[in-house]
This record gives structure tokens, sequence and C-alpha cells, in this order.
């Protein structure tokens, strides 16, 4: 998501209503021109298996989920709490602690640590000119 593409709370609720929402547009996000095998690269002999929530490529046998390799890989939180946590974290300028995170997302205040740890690396520095000029100084 663009900086421009982070909506408010309300735009983020009639944007993202719910898990399927949050759960297409991560797809479209990462294969536009539709599935493509992260593991060989194949894009047309592939299966998807509704049960378990993953595709299956025929060609190597892997079964990526829409979360693999990804930030969200391996974690239990739904995608719409990751999405939630994501705009918060992003669109605020001064951030918040794990403690004010975990209550704005009804999750432990761990989880809320876990999410901002997985989140942090990917955040853009607000105005990094400011930050280079005064380190030159």
């Amino acid at each position: 998501m663009s900086d421009e593409d982070l909506p408010g709370i309300l735009s983020f609720l009639e944007r993202f209503p719910d898990e399927d929402s949050c759960w297409e547009h991560l797809r479209d996000a990462r294969w536009p021109d539709g599935f493509t095998c992260p593991m060989c690269g194949e894009d047309e002999d592939w299966i998807f298996l509704d049960e378990r929530q993953r595709w299956h490529c025929y060609a190597c046998g892997h079964q990526p989920s829409i979360t693999s390799q990804t930030i969200l890989e391996n974690t239990n939180l739904d995608l719409q709490t990751w999405f939630l946590a994501a705009s918060l974290v992003f669109t605020t300028k001064q951030g918040f602690s794990s403690h004010e995170l975990a209550r704005k997302l009804e999750v432990h205040q761990e989880t809320a640590w876990y999410v901002q740890q997985r989140l942090g690396p990917h955040r853009r520095p607000l105005r990094p000119a400011l930050v280079r000029a005064r380190r030159t100084r």
C-alpha cells in the first residue's frame, strides 16, 4: 500500500469490512496477473485448494498460502487485524507504544509488540531529508 492508499478508520472499514476483502486485496497485490508459484515460477499448472486456503503447484508440489514469504507468514493473527495495524502504524507520525496498539487492536501487548517488530522495517522515515540535514551539521 502506498501512503495515498492508507485510509482513515471509516474508509478502512468500508474498504476492508471482513477477512475475505483483505485476502482478495493481498492476492491481487501479490499476483496482479494471476497466481505464480513462488518456488518454481509456474503460472499455469496449479489448483487452488479451498479447504486449505492454499495453491498447489503441480510442477514442483509447493503449496503456498496467501501469506507465505511475507511479513504475515506463520502468524495466527487474522488479515484484517494485520491490515488495521499497518494502517495505524503507517499513518501515525508519532507511532504507538505496543500497549497502545494492543488496546486499539484488542490483542495482547506481546502480540502488538510482535506486529510492530514485523511492520517496523517497512516503515519509511517521515522526513529523511531533515534527518540527513541534521546529521551533517
